[in-house]
């Protein structure tokens, strides 16, 4: 079995891929302004503030760096907000000093997999940022909804892998070093699905604290009646409206 000092080691080490996605979504954003100063003066003197859910632009303003830049502006603002979400993980999901290696790699695993999906959200903004910005450069009369959509989607297929691969990382780094879960922890682990959610069939309740690693709060058991038709609620207030609106679009 590893030492406390291996074991520490193991969880440094790699900690450095799961912020990639940040640095990606930074490229992105740079390369749209770039982008944007080289093409500044050839642009309309009108520039589209608003757009309606038809896509056609209601509301205009007067050509600056401002209006030009906006998409790029609130992209990078919401960069310099999730990479500090990112960092403070840790301090939200402490390891107890009697945790069991299998645990201590498990959390590792959480943690990362919560800041690269992060980073993942953080890089698909981007591009939505920067798709608006360009469309409202070179056809600023209207937008086209359905990269709103696009994104939705892709949001929660990234957060699903990034939470699947970094899950992965942390049984295979374990089995390679010969830590193994006990009895108990196997079954606990049957219990969670790859985005912190809940799944008992035997729990009645709707509601359940998180899983030590994902943050503190409560989260949703999939697996009661009462879990599943939360699920589905939050899919209908949340995405079909979205959906509606572009279709009609």
């Amino acid at each position: 079995m590893p030492t406390t000092t291996q074991i520490d080691q193991l969880l440094r080490e790699g900690r450095r891929a799961s912020w990639w996605p940040f640095l990606l979504a930074a490229a992105v954003l740079v390369g749209v302004t770039v982008y944007g100063i080289a093409i500044y003066d050839s642009l309309p003197d009108r520039i589209p503030l608003h757009f309606g859910p038809d896509g056609e632009a209601t509301r205009w303003g007067e050509k600056s760096p401002d209006t030009v830049f906006m998409g790029p502006l609130i992209g990078a603002g919401t960069l310099l907000v999730l990479p500090v979400v990112a960092a403070v993980l840790p301090s939200l999901t402490p390891i107890p000093d009697d945790a069991s290696d299998w645990t201590q790699l498990r959390v590792e695993g959480s943690v990362r997999g919560t800041r690269a999906g992060l980073g993942w959200v953080a890089l698909l903004l981007a591009l939505l940022f920067a798709w608006i910005a360009v469309s409202t450069w070179q056809t600023p009369e209207r937008l086209s909804p359905w990269p709103v959509v696009v994104f939705l989607v892709a949001m929660f297929v990234a957060l699903w892998l990034a939470y699947r691969r970094w899950a992965r990382w942390a049984r295979s780094t374990a089995q390679l070093h010969g830590i193994h879960p006990t009895p108990e922890e196997e079954a606990e682990e049957r219990l969670w699905l790859p985005l912190g959610l809940y799944r008992n069939p035997d729990d009645p309740r709707v509601m359940v604290p998180k899983r030590e690693g994902h943050g503190v709060g409560t989260t949703v058991n999939v697996g009661s009646r009462g879990g599943k038709i939360a699920v589905a609620a939050f899919v209908v207030v949340m995405v079909v409206p979205v959906v509606l609106i572009v279709w009609l679009a």
